[in-house]
């Protein structure tokens, strides 16, 4: 966008408070390969602003849009490649604590629930993890059983 008059600009927004007044403004879009990655403004430039110069800005625009574009994709990579350990150490949490209940004789298993419960607590930085048993005979109402971690 070329406006070297922007005042008279029919495309203009106004302006926020304080901003000093635009002479002259070339606002330029640059794009990457999913779309608009940004856009570059510059303004009050003395004589004004021409296609020609827009043609210049090219090559900055095209290395400004390229380092965007990576560095948003090494973020991206961060953040799946923390939520797919976040995820393989939850599985194997979970493995673990499964191990722990195979050949279990019963009366170990209130012990196990408890040192599960706080496994569980420690690893989702929780306060507490509650078990909850549903009572005898098929009955809908739950008992509480077990509690565990840094609120017990």
């Amino acid at each position: 966008m070329i406006a070297n008059s922007p005042g008279a600009d029919p495309r203009r927004g106004g302006l926020p408070p304080g901003h000093p007044a635009l002479r002259a403004f070339l606002g330029v879009p640059f794009h990457g390969r999913a779309g608009l990655v940004g856009m570059v403004g510059v303004a009050n430039r003395p004589g004004g602003y021409d296609a020609k110069l827009v043609e210049l800005l090219e090559p900055f625009l095209v290395c400004c849009s390229n380092l965007i574009q990576v560095r948003r994709s090494e973020l991206e990579r961060e953040t799946i490649g923390r939520a797919l350990a976040g995820r393989l150490a939850a599985e194997a949490l979970v493995a673990e604590l499964a191990s722990r209940f195979v050949d279990l004789a019963p009366e170990d298993v209130d012990e196990a629930v408890v040192h599960a419960l706080g496994s569980l607590a420690r690893h989702l930085d929780a306060d507490r993890a509650v078990y909850f048993s549903a009572a005898a005979g098929g009955s809908r109402s739950l008992r509480w059983t077990r509690r565990t971690g840094r609120g017990s």
